[in-house]
């Protein structure tokens, strides 16, 4: 009986070293931006896109939507007037594939974002909406009025501008909080995800929004440490 062999040939091409034909990490860069508002200022950044060529980003090109422009991953712009602007972005890699964006920032100048502790005695408010950028400290010895009627926001994390990673009010020991709101004219706590025109924005599953607002008192604990 004779035995036939017959010899064969494997061609791989344009394979991974698994064996696969994967051309799923190519393409143009994936756009990450992040803002944030105070007052008449935006601060924009970029730093976190990435090019899933495994490349770097070349270019970031701003428009304002105001007729100004700038260049780079992390900007600053000043808008000169209150209102809602259209703001893109294109970013180009070392390749030349690009990718953009367009999104809308409203400027509001009753916004004002807390980004410092409070040292000394101050007062919040109800013509303005205030906004916890990380955790705020009430010092001891100061004491925080706050108006009825006040809104205050507090950022959540991947929106903080600090390495915090959450937003709240803390009063420290021996500080105080004046905040005497009625059911006709409350003093609201929340998040900024929280659109106070819109009943049904956030349901009963939204939760750890932000930190809240915690008074340390000067009960003892088991290991004691200063705050």
């Amino acid at each position: 009986m004779a035995v036939l062999l017959l010899g064969s040939m494997l061609v791989l091409s344009g394979c991974d070293s698994s064996g696969s034909n994967d051309d799923s990490n190519e393409g143009p860069p994936t756009v990450d931006v992040q803002s944030t508002t105070d007052q008449f200022t935006v601060s924009f950044d970029a730093s976190g896109t990435t090019d899933p060529d495994g490349g770097e980003i070349q270019s970031y090109d701003w428009e304002f939507g105001d007729g100004e422009t700038e260049t780079g991953a992390q900007v600053d712009h000043t808008y000169g007037t209150e209102g809602d602007f259209d703001v893109s972005l294109e970013v180009v890699d070392d390749e030349g594939e690009s990718s953009d964006t367009t999104f809308t920032v409203s400027i509001d100048p009753d916004k004002i974002v807390v980004t410092n502790d409070v040292t000394e005695n101050t007062t919040w408010t109800s013509d303005n909406t205030y906004i916890l950028d990380g955790l705020i400290f009430v010092d001891p010895g100061v004491s925080l009025t706050i108006e009825p009627g006040t809104v205050v926001k507090a950022r959540p994390q991947g929106e903080i501008s600090n390495e915090d990673g959450a937003s709240a009010l803390i009063v420290r020991r021996d500080g105080t909080i004046d905040a005497d709101g009625s059911s006709d004219n409350p003093i609201i706590f929340t998040s900024t995800q929280d659109d106070l025109e819109d009943d049904g924005d956030l349901g009963p599953t939204d939760r750890a929004l932000w930190g809240g607002v915690i008074l340390l008192g000067n009960a003892p604990i088991s290991e004691p440490q200063s705050v």
